[in-house]
């Protein structure tokens, strides 16, 4: 029953807006919060401006997106979670539906053509829904709870799904485990998880398993350990087992070994694919930059760039490579840094705007 109130509530707070013509160097930004606000900036990518457009509340802590043609997923990360399910099109942004996410604090959601998983933190599982060709959801059609722990006693005690996602193919959902410190990779039938036959990888203990990103072109993943700060990066072997290829850790991070932790967040690749940025937050604020061989996809440490703010929890880069824009989720702003394409390097730039905990950035 009270499911249903949350979702009637959900239904009832679509907003109509004027989608006003952009520009050739405009583009929408869809920014999640852990408020009740749904935010929509553009960003100009010929000054890496940002201008506030529109916004949608009465939705409780979207704190993670996920874009799908004009439709937008949204998280609802509390205990007994739900996933909304909205429309952006050329006159209105309107909520079209919601569910169950299954399970407590979803914090990821992915779409897949007719596919949408959501992992739910705290509760250490995860559903699929098949959805619409209208973007609504129709039906769950498979979950997986994980059970396990790792050497962590305050942060590891159960599993802890935290980020799932499709392949670049379709075929496989991967999903990092940080309870367990485990990366799990499951083959897709149809609509079934088949999970009898999935490829398991265990990280070492106390690593925290987070985010991971795919290689545009080969069969490689990056992975982000939230909680030892390492950037890992996996290839494929032709049995499709994932093999270790590269670990890496920037020495000079003061909260290594300091009872804050790294508190690693989120990894991305430039477009052209030959840089690799990840977000760091405990007393570190920073995003590290890593060039990528073209050959074998392997990773150099380049260097570090402050966020110019607290507790850089996602961030993204714009279509044409040339802008970071990081969400400070305790300083509440997202901060703009320019590309510097050739090496990769940043630089902030004095077009930072004030949104209250910015957790997900979409363009």
């Amino acid at each position: 029953m009270i499911k249903c109130k949350i979702l009637l509530l959900i239904l009832m707070v679509g907003a109509a807006l004027s989608v006003s013509k952009l520009s050739a160097h405009e583009r929408f930004l869809f920014i999640g919060t852990y408020t009740d606000t749904i935010y929509v900036y553009t960003f100009d990518d010929q000054n890496g401006t940002l201008s506030e457009f529109t916004k949608i509340s009465g939705i409780k802590n979207p704190s993670f997106l996920k874009r799908k043609g004009n439709n937008i997923y949204a998280v609802n990360e509390t205990a007994d979670g739900a996933v909304v399910a909205l429309e952006f099109g050329d006159k209105e942004l309107s909520v079209k539906g919601g569910v169950s996410s299954g399970g407590d604090d979803p914090c990821y959601v992915d779409v897949n053509r007719d596919l949408v998983a959501v992992g739910n933190y705290s509760s250490g599982n995860f559903m699929l829904y098949q959805i619409a060709s209208d973007g609504s959801f129709k039906a769950a059609v498979d979950s997986v709870r994980h059970i396990g722990s790792s050497s962590n006693s305050e942060r590891q005690q159960s599993a802890h799904v935290h980020c799932t996602r499709f392949s670049p193919n379709g075929k496989e959902l991967f999903v990092a485990d940080l309870g367990t410190d485990m990366l799990y990779v499951y083959p897709i039938k149809g609509k079934k998880i088949l999970k009898n036959i999935a490829k398991t990888v265990k990280i070492e203990a106390g690593s925290g398993p987070r985010h991971f990103e795919f290689h545009n072109n080969k069969p490689i993943i990056y992975l982000l350990n939230e909680m030892s700060g390492e950037v890992q990066v996996y290839g494929r072997t032709k049995a499709g087992e994932l093999a270790l290829l590269q670990s890496l850790k920037d020495d000079n991070m003061r909260s290594q070994n300091s009872a804050v932790g790294v508190g690693s967040a989120d990894i991305h690749l430039s477009p052209n694919g030959r840089f690799l940025y990840a977000s760091h937050r405990g007393v570190e604020n920073c995003i590290t930059i890593y060039a990528v061989n073209e050959i074998d996809g392997k990773l150099t440490y380049v260097g570090k760039q402050s966020v110019e703010g607290q507790t850089p929890r996602n961030f993204v880069i714009d279509p044409t490579g040339n802008y970071l824009l990081v969400a400070n989720g305790v300083s509440d702003e997202i901060v703009v840094m320019s590309i510097y394409t050739q090496t990769g390097k940043l630089t902030p730039l004095e077009n930072s705007v004030k949104v209250i905990k910015p957790v997900c950035l979409v363009f």
